[in-house]
């Protein structure tokens, strides 16, 4: 048994505990978030097949005679609401351990320390067997690349973070592999830079200093945050820091 029904913003599914089932609604999201022009959707997909496998293997029991039903919110922007239930019994999830193992050969319980890390909020009915978690993805940032003389101006669409490291790796593999060798990123729309994104900065400075000492690289319009940042990690050292604000 499956049944869906999708209105404004949101989509509701019925279905019988069966993992191909729950596969089939990981699917239909995938669509939807893709109709809603958001593209990540790796982490939205964990919460929702952990939370689904919960309500099949320990709700239902695996047991397709019983259903699962499964809501999903679009509240705004990039922020979801999830809801599963299941016609189990429930359990006590006040005892619920949401830290994950410090044992990495330890295979089970790993569902609901994953939906925690994840998730924004995690609430329970009375009874235990129906979960509503809201989750806010991560902004991809897009990267615009345009030429200007010798220079080529990368602009970030928003934070370099380890969720679009690749996005990033990617552009700048092929900017080397062209011969560009004077670069200038605008930092207009980036608010914050973690680990990931430093480490490819480093990266990139090495990678060009490979294929000559001719290299230029600049930093333009940095937050203040940023500047401090650029300055303590010593990233001012291989990149000129050009900062109007």
């Amino acid at each position: 048994m499956f049944s869906m029904n999708e209105d404004t913003g949101s989509l509701t599914f019925i279905f019988s505990a069966d993992m191909q089932l729950a596969e089939r609604v990981v699917r239909i999201c995938k669509n939807f978030m893709d109709e809603l022009g958001i593209s990540s959707f790796s982490e939205f997909r964990l919460v929702l097949r952990e939370l689904l496998i919960n309500a099949i293997e320990h709700g239902c029991g695996n047991n397709k005679q019983k259903t699962v039903n499964c809501c999903i919110d679009h509240l705004n922007g990039w922020r979801f609401r999830i809801i599963v239930g299941d016609e189990g019994k429930g359990f006590d999830y006040r005892n619920l351990v949401t830290d994950m193992s410090p044992d990495p050969g330890q295979i089970r319980s790993r569902g609901y320390p994953l939906i925690k890390t994840f998730t924004d909020r995690i609430e329970f009915n009375e009874e235990g067997n129906w979960v509503t978690v809201y989750i806010t993805l991560a902004q991809k940032s897009g990267f615009s690349v345009t030429q200007e003389q010798d220079w080529q101006i990368i602009r970030p669409g928003g934070d370099i973070t380890a969720a679009n490291a690749e996005d990033c790796r990617k552009i700048m593999v092929q900017m080397i592999d062209r011969g560009y060798r004077k670069f200038r990123f605008d930092f207009s729309n980036v608010e914050d830079v973690d680990s990931v994104g430093l480490s490819l900065l480093i990266i990139f400075s090495k990678m060009l200093d490979q294929k000559g000492e001719d290299r230029q690289l600049s930093i333009f319009n940095p937050r203040k945050s940023l500047v401090n940042l650029f300055r303590m990690t010593r990233i001012d050292r291989i990149y000129r820091i050009v900062s109007e604000q």
